[in-house]
């Protein structure tokens, strides 16, 4: 259970609740009916005396279009097998295979300069294809559909969209949302994993050298 900044579960005779940094854990005596009832008083007052603290970036970006928190990723390096992705947090839509994300970078020409690292790591895997008046990278293996734009101090993308016009239209909330955010909260999306440096883009390789199978870009 989840709710205002709580995660919660009551099983048999424990209860298990986590809000803000705070951890709690309650063991009854046995699983009877009393005992059961004590606990669901606890969670709920639980639930809301203790401090909340704040909402990790990504749950809270993410979830003001509709994400539940356990679709929620957030990615340190190499996110997608790029070697110049650091930091990037991401999102699953329920379809399964449509993924959003965002990445922090130092600046809104560093954010810029991202993007279009992004747009060049998938057209490693596509081609170019215009949609109006939007520039969408479909993968020739897949065929499935990528896009980053820049939008301030991040980068705001979606990948592995079955089709563009659902992809569009998510993207679409997410750039809405990220205009929405409070400074507080752009510098919190940086301090998660570090923003990325211009320096830093130009040297990181286009992917990680490395990785082999799993998922195209």
């Amino acid at each position: 259970m989840r709710n205002a900044g709580t995660a919660s579960y009551v099983a048999r005779n424990a209860l298990f609740l986590a809000r803000g940094n705070l951890y709690v854990r309650a063991i009854g005596s046995d699983e009877g009916p009393e005992v059961k009832a004590v606990l669901e008083a606890l969670r709920a007052r639980f639930a809301t005396s203790l401090p909340a603290g704040e909402k990790p970036f990504g749950e809270e970006l993410f979830g003001s279009v509709g994400i539940a928190p356990d679709r929620i990723s957030f990615h340190e390096e190499n996110a997608f097998s790029f070697g110049f992705a650091k930091g990037v947090h991401a999102a699953l839509l329920p379809d399964g295979d449509t993924e959003l994300f965002v990445m922090p970078a130092a600046d809104a020409a560093a954010a810029k300069a991202l993007a279009e690292r992004f747009e060049k790591g998938f057209l490693d895997y596509g081609e170019k294809a215009g949609v109006g008046q939007a520039t969408w990278i479909k993968d020739r293996y897949l065929g499935s559909f990528a896009r980053a734009v820049a939008q301030g101090t991040l980068v705001v993308g979606v990948r592995g969209a079955p089709a563009v016009g659902p992809a569009e239209e998510k993207l679409a909330q997410l750039l809405k949302a990220v205009a929405a955010l409070s400074p507080e909260a752009v510098k919190r999306a940086s301090a998660s994993g570090g923003p990325a440096s211009e320096q830093a883009i130009e040297s990181a390789p286009e992917k990680d050298p490395s990785a082999s199978g799993g998922r195209a870009p």
